[in-house]
């Protein structure tokens, strides 16, 4: 009886060529990603850097818009359909 050529993954050994060759796939790619985030987070930097500082105004302005709501405030602004049923 010969044994089937194709396997599934979870049936190759560590050290199978195939299982070998996703590895190194996976390993590029997870590098590549890490790379292009960190060219992102230093182009971040470099443009949080050259900005010019945020006045007094400015900083209580955001500090305003990113405090988090009451649960009352969510339902005034995005209130609950009452009474109708969503299609």
């Amino acid at each position: 009886m010969e044994a089937d050529p194709v396997m599934s993954d979870e049936n190759r050994a560590i050290d199978d060529p195939v299982t070998l060759a996703k590895a190194g796939r996976l390993m590029r790619k997870a590098i590549k990603r890490q790379e292009e985030e960190a060219k992102i987070a230093e182009y971040i930097q470099k443009i949080v850097d050259a900005a010019p500082p945020l006045t007094p105004e400015q900083r209580d302005r955001l500090a305003l818009l990113l405090r988090p709501l009451k649960e009352s405030a969510v339902e005034e602004y995005h209130p609950r359909p009452r009474g109708r049923k969503l299609p």
